[in-house]
């Protein structure tokens, strides 16, 4: 929606846009307090999160789910009402916190199953800021990629489309009519055994093995576990600017 705002779901980071306005992008982690409204993301992206609440993660693949969360304090929540409040948080962040009175659009991960998509689209009806001016538009992120991608460079207007998602808990493969909307043909198919996630880890176990070999670094040291967990970190940025640059 060009004239809206754009909110993207991923299971590792959750994405705001608005054209003229940089986007916000935060780790898909909410926190919530007992005397403030909840922030999303991790202290290094997210500078409000400066004192202690209740850490709430992994709650994207549960969406639909009819077991609830269990959080460390030993509270049930359900996922899809985590999600929706870190959307909240997302939005109201690339605003400033001000009031948002714009429609919004909200792209969900292409293979969910409908229940899933049923109960996003439950707890975003009872939020504010998703029931007006208009309802959320809920499209599938495959969907929100070809739209975007037909408005610039351009997609043919016929026939068959792929669309791949390697996403971070896994890779996802659509295909869509381009002469119908873009609408899927048949379900999307996803396979768990290639992630971003597997990626890193392979990434990072690689790395480890030299430093250890070469006695660069004790891995079962304690004083070693902030140093791999910013290696993991850098690991991960190696592999993204892999996407661009060719030597990294």
């Amino acid at each position: 929606m060009a004239d809206g705002i754009g909110l993207s779901i991923g299971s590792a980071h959750l994405t705001a846009v608005h054209v003229g306005r940089a986007a916000v992008r935060r780790s898909a982690v909410l926190t919530r307090y007992p005397h403030r409204p909840p922030e999303v993301g991790v202290p290094s992206e997210n500078p409000k999160l400066a004192e202690r609440g209740l850490i709430l993660t992994d709650f994207v693949d549960r969406v639909g789910d009819p077991v609830p969360m269990v959080a460390p304090d030993g509270s049930s929540h359900r996922a899809e009402v985590v999600l929706v409040d870190s959307l909240r948080a997302v939005l109201l962040t690339l605003f400033g916190g001000r009031p948002v009175a714009e429609p919004v659009g909200v792209a969900y991960p292409a293979h969910w199953r409908p229940a899933a998509v049923d109960a996003l689209r439950g707890v975003l009806a009872t939020v504010p800021e998703f029931r007006t001016p208009l309802p959320a538009l809920l499209v599938s992120d495959a969907t929100a990629a070809l739209t975007a991608l037909q408005q610039d460079p351009g997609v043919p207007a016929r026939g068959v489309i792929a669309v791949g998602d390697f996403g971070a808990s896994g890779t996802s493969v659509t295909l869509a009519d381009a002469a119908n909307g873009f609408q899927p043909i048949g379900p999307t198919v996803r396979n768990d055994d290639l992630s971003g996630e597997l990626i890193d880890q392979a990434l990072l176990t690689r790395v480890v093995s030299g430093l250890a070999a070469g006695g660069s670094v004790d891995v079962t040291g304690t004083s070693a576990i902030g140093s791999l967990g910013r290696l993991r970190a850098e690991c991960r940025a190696a592999k993204e600017r892999l996407s661009t640059t060719t030597v990294t």
